[in-house]
């Protein structure tokens, strides 16, 4: 029985490789995008928080020879802390090239802003944002068109903030899981 089911995942897994080989090619495009959670350490002057994000990030991309993509995307972030909230909107271009059969590297930048609004006392202000990512990840395909794509992403943002209540300068540095789901067509 052992035997049988080593055969058969040994089988499943020799079709999702070899489905992986044929369907990233020149002129293919993907369609998808990722939700991540996040554990982040911000610094303000001296001041540190550390708060919990919640990120979802659709994005497009075409494949320009059979191992590289230009990607196109937004993302759209909720965060609360100790303060308060915050919720934000970026767009981000970037690349993506597959290293080995389902291994891919990527990297993005993303250009945004952040509105936060702080409990006590009461203010709100937006904050401009920039943002560099990298990370790498694998696509496992479910049939010939469709992946889920577990990936390790390592981010810096950094903000500027002149508004009414207070004016700062600063940045996140984050490192977190995610998943995402694509479409190969």
């Amino acid at each position: 029985m052992r035997n049988l089911i080593f055969l058969f995942v040994l089988v499943c897994t020799t079709s999702v490789i070899q489905a992986q080989n044929e369907n990233i090619s020149k002129g293919t495009w993907m369609a998808g995008g990722s939700v991540s959670f996040s554990n982040t350490t911000q610094t303000l002057g001296n001041n540190s928080t550390t708060n919990t994000n919640f990120t979802l990030e659709p994005q497009a991309g075409y494949f320009f020879s059979s191992r590289f993509a230009l990607t196109f995307g937004t993302s759209f972030s909720t965060s609360t802390f100790a303060a308060g909230r915050s919720s934000g909107f970026s767009i981000q271009p970037g690349a993506r090239f597959y290293l080995h059969k389902g291994f891919f590297a990527s990297a993005q930048v993303g250009i945004g802003h952040v509105k936060t609004s702080i409990t006590d006392p009461a203010s709100s202000d937006y904050i401009n944002i920039i943002s560099f990512e990298g990370g790498t990840g694998y696509s496992i395909f479910l049939n010939k068109y469709v992946a889920i794509e577990p990936a390790l992403v390592y981010r810096v943002t950094n903000f500027d903030q002149n508004g009414t209540s207070s004016s700062f300068t600063g940045s996140n540095r984050e490192f977190n899981f995610s998943v995402g789901f694509r479409i190969f067509l």
